[in-house]
């Protein structure tokens, strides 16, 4: 067996939307990517699209030129424990909280690391990466190119790894969260909740490509809809009493901690 270009240990939903990137950019041929998962009839599924399957993870780093991770990041000790041993030549994780300096002391190979987030599967996500002084730029910039098939890419300090979290990984959930609150108030003032569920997401949608596209500052978007004495300042207003800036920060504060937890 010729050993896979590129193999993928876990196929739940980050897996699987890492597999459909390499596929649709045609990056690599199918039966140059190897996979492993529990889930049999998912094996069978891309068996039959002829990629690579594996008998179990050693196998997988074994015959494998780089070896992405994509388990929960709960799962990695035993995971580890299954593949130390193995001959991996570039390992590249996507779990959130598990540092590079982890991989080091349980690994003698390159070591790139990935937060990317869920709007990775309409390829509109954004991905920040973080690699060692090992790394083949070859390698690397295989990575960047699967991942800027799905979306904007990064590359940023290992050590700012865990912040990133609440700027790309974590944010998707804050705004379904926002967007939620947003329809759940309208419905209760009476507004049908299809109505408000369209017109408040078409908001957001054109309000980010507005600050994408624009030269404005944010705070200088932000005063053009809110005129003096006007309706949206007492909003913006309310805001600003209840202090949401430091809601944010402690929220985000509480996720970095939660993922520096997990990576111990």
């Amino acid at each position: 067996m010729n050993k896979c270009k590129l193999s993928i240990i876990g196929l739940g939903n980050m897996g699987k939307t890492i597999l459909n990137g390499i596929e649709s950019s045609n990056l690599i041929n199918p039966s140059l990517v190897g996979l492993y998962t529990l889930e049999k009839d998912v094996l069978n599924y891309y068996s039959n699209k002829g990629y690579t399957i594996f008998k179990d993870e050693k196998d997988l780093c074994d015959n494998s030129e780089i070896v992405l991770l994509a388990i929960k990041p709960q799962g990695i000790e035993e995971l580890v424990s299954k593949i130390k041993d193995s001959n991996i030549k570039c390992l590249v994780s996507i779990l959130a909280g598990v540092s590079i300096d982890y991989y080091h002391k349980n690994f003698n190979c390159p070591i790139i690391r990935i937060m990317p987030n869920m709007p990775l599967q309409i390829n509109k996500g954004a991905s920040a990466i973080s690699h060692d002084d090992k790394v083949d730029k070859k390698d690397l910039d295989l990575i960047i190119d699967i991942f800027k098939s799905m979306g904007v890419v990064n590359i940023i300090d290992e050590s700012l790894m865990n912040d990133i979290l609440v700027v790309n990984g974590s944010t998707p959930a804050y705004v379904y969260y926002f967007i939620n609150a947003m329809i759940n108030d309208a419905v209760k003032r009476g507004i049908d909740e299809e109505v408000a569920k369209e017109m408040i997401i078409q908001t957001f949608i054109g309000s980010s490509l507005m600050l994408k596209n624009s030269n404005k500052t944010i705070q200088e978007q932000i005063d053009a809809v809110c005129s003096k004495g006007g309706t949206t300042i007492e909003a913006i207003n309310t805001f600003k009493e209840k202090n949401l800036d430091e809601i944010i920060h402690l929220a985000n504060t509480n996720c970095i901690n939660r993922a520096k937890v997990i990576g111990k």
